[in-house]
Protein backbone atom coordinates (compact mmCIF):
# COMPACT_ATOMS: atom_id res chain seq x y z
CA UNK A 1 0.00 0.00 0.00
CA UNK A 2 0.89 3.63 0.02
CA UNK A 3 1.07 6.14 2.86
CA UNK A 4 -1.48 8.97 2.71
CA UNK A 5 -1.38 11.93 5.10
CA UNK A 6 -4.25 14.39 5.62
CA UNK A 7 -4.45 17.53 7.73
CA UNK A 8 -7.98 17.14 9.04
CA UNK A 9 -9.18 15.06 11.98
CA UNK A 10 -11.81 13.35 9.83
CA UNK A 11 -11.67 11.55 6.50
CA UNK A 12 -14.12 12.22 3.68
CA UNK A 13 -15.91 8.92 3.94
CA UNK A 14 -19.26 7.37 4.69
CA UNK A 15 -17.62 4.24 6.12
CA UNK A 16 -17.94 3.23 9.75
CA UNK A 17 -15.31 2.63 12.41
CA UNK A 18 -14.67 -1.09 12.77
CA UNK A 19 -12.39 -0.83 15.79
CA UNK A 20 -9.39 0.97 17.18
CA UNK A 21 -6.06 0.34 18.86
CA UNK A 22 -4.33 2.87 21.11
CA UNK A 23 -0.53 2.80 21.00
CA UNK A 24 2.10 4.95 22.67
CA UNK A 25 4.77 6.31 20.34
CA UNK A 26 7.41 9.01 20.68
CA UNK A 27 6.47 10.65 17.36
CA UNK A 28 4.70 10.17 14.04
CA UNK A 29 7.51 7.98 12.70
CA UNK A 30 7.09 5.63 15.67
CA UNK A 31 3.34 5.48 15.13
CA UNK A 32 3.86 4.74 11.43
CA UNK A 33 6.24 1.91 12.34
CA UNK A 34 3.60 0.35 14.61
CA UNK A 35 0.94 0.76 11.91
CA UNK A 36 3.26 -0.97 9.45
CA UNK A 37 3.27 -4.02 11.71
CA UNK A 38 -0.55 -4.09 11.74
CA UNK A 39 -1.01 -4.49 7.98
CA UNK A 40 -2.89 -7.78 8.46
CA UNK A 41 -5.71 -5.76 10.07
CA UNK A 42 -6.26 -3.72 6.90
CA UNK A 43 -8.39 -6.45 5.24
CA UNK A 44 -10.72 -4.13 3.33
CA UNK A 45 -10.05 -0.79 4.98
CA UNK A 46 -7.41 1.68 6.08
CA UNK A 47 -5.35 2.41 9.16
CA UNK A 48 -5.66 5.98 10.49
CA UNK A 49 -3.17 7.55 12.88
CA UNK A 50 -4.37 10.35 15.15
CA UNK A 51 -2.82 12.02 18.18
CA UNK A 52 -4.69 11.50 21.43
CA UNK A 53 -2.73 13.75 23.78
CA UNK A 54 0.33 15.79 22.94
CA UNK A 55 1.13 17.13 26.42
CA UNK A 56 2.15 15.03 29.44
CA UNK A 57 -0.19 14.72 32.41
CA UNK A 58 0.31 17.28 35.18
CA UNK A 59 2.53 15.76 37.86
CA UNK A 60 3.65 12.90 35.62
Amino acid sequence: GRTLLSDGPFVDSKDFLGGFIVVEAENLDGALAVAGELQELRAAGAIEIRPVREEPLVGA
